[in-house]
């Protein structure tokens, strides 16, 4: 026979008396607090690994700061300090060593205010970071002449043009494309102190008769990375530069000529156009411009002002304008220059002569000498130091 399910009302029940009950409660209300609890804790070690990161971070800082001072003389502890100020780090405690000569060790040391760890007895938790940074400096450029660009060969221009005669081209040459030498009795080298390299990644013609090249030169190699680097930001109103120059920093929102800087004498000059000296002058300068510039006058005699630089033209020419441009033009006759050439975007020219100097380097796109018995000669005292700055740990 069958018999129907019996209802809600009939089904058995266990029985259960208050005790069990309470027990039932308290093990819900345990476990409800062991979860918030390790949530709460959980929440804690991510702001406890948070302020971790940003202690290491501050010990990263201020230890390249450090080393930074300590290239450029300046008291490490002092830029340590500046660091963390500058970059807005919580700090209780920071501490600046020189285990070995050069390396900088920088710890950091903060407390983090917990949110839910007090409920347990614990306020507050302390982090660390710690870092060790060193800074080499390396001379400026070895060579004479460098041009970085690689591109003019494909239009049927010349990375490197010396079409003068009787140039005296004394600290190595350099192109990153071909070189060609169509003038005659140019010395590169030979019966001068030290070696003289004279190398190319392209291809080389040597057109001329008389040229003379140090033992083992001209010779093909890999494409080398620019050996100096200068930035307009470096120079510009508010830099660290034209704070430095104060009075003699000299900024024209348009053209500089030749009249103005005789007017003014030394200093640091900084033109949004193109600056053109055209005059006899007798000045310590470092002329930078967004445009172009052109050195015309004969007799003169020009040192540099800041940074080993005398020239610095940033006019942004692109395609064959590079390499059939001039970015810096340096002529006239019985001049005396020193200091770094620089234009990255274009083509420097020196078509000068009878008898004129230059102790120093020009690094350029494109270089192009068709002037006649010019002598350029590299001196690392006119070069601005290089410097390395790394974290070791």
């Amino acid at each position: 026979m069958w018999s129907r399910a019996p209802a809600p009302s009939d089904t058995p029940k266990l029985p259960v008396d208050g005790h069990e009950e309470g027990a039932v409660l308290v093990t819900v209300t345990l476990a409800f607090v062991v979860l918030l609890t390790v949530s709460a804790l959980a929440i804690d070690v991510g702001l406890a690994m948070v302020a971790r990161r940003a202690a290491q971070n501050a010990a990263d800082h201020a230890a390249l700061a450090a080393a930074w001072a300590e290239c450029h003389g300046e008291d490490p502890t002092a830029a340590a300090q500046s660091s963390v100020t500058r970059n807005g780090h919580e700090v209780v405690e920071l501490s600046v060593t020189e285990p070995t000569a050069g390396e900088y060790v920088t710890r950091v040391t903060r407390d983090v205010a917990l949110s839910f760890a007090p409920l347990i007895g614990l306020n507050t938790l302390t982090v660390n970071g710690e870092a060790s940074a060193t800074c080499q400096g390396s001379g400026g450029s070895s060579n004479t002449l460098f041009a970085l660009g690689d591109s003019c060969a494909s239009y049927g221009k010349d990375q490197i043009d010396i079409s003068g005669s009787q140039e005296n081209i004394y600290g190595g040459v350099h192109s990153n494309g071909n070189i060609r030498v169509g003038g005659s009795d140019n010395d590169f080298g030979p019966g001068d102190p030290g070696e003289d390299p004279f190398t190319y990644v392209d291809t080389f013609d040597n057109g001329g008769s008389g040229n003379g090249f140090d033992s083992g030169y001209p010779k093909s190699t890999s494409t080398q990375p620019t050996p100096l680097e200068f930035e307009l930001d470096d120079y510009r109103p508010g830099s660290g530069n034209a704070v430095a120059a104060g009075p003699d920093y000299f900024y024209v929102d348009g053209d500089i000529d030749g009249s103005f800087v005789e007017s003014q004498g030394d200093g640091l000059y900084y033109s949004t156009g193109d600056i053109k000296l055209d005059k006899e002058i007798t000045a310590t300068v470092t002329l930078v411009a967004e445009g172009v510039i052109e050195v015309s006058a004969s007799d003169q005699d020009l040192e540099p002002y800041v940074d080993g630089l005398l020239a610095f033209a940033a006019e942004p020419y692109t395609g064959i304008d590079r390499c059939d441009k001039f970015v810096v033009n340096m002529g006239g006759s019985s001049n005396s220059w020193s200091g770094v050439i620089y234009g990255p975007k274009g083509l420097i020219e020196m078509n000068g002569s009878s008898n004129t100097t230059l102790t120093g380097s020009l690094i350029g796109y494109s270089l192009r000498l068709n002037g006649s018995e010019l002598t350029i000669r590299s001196d690392g005292a006119h070069a601005p130091t290089q410097y390395d700055v790394k974290l070791l740990k």
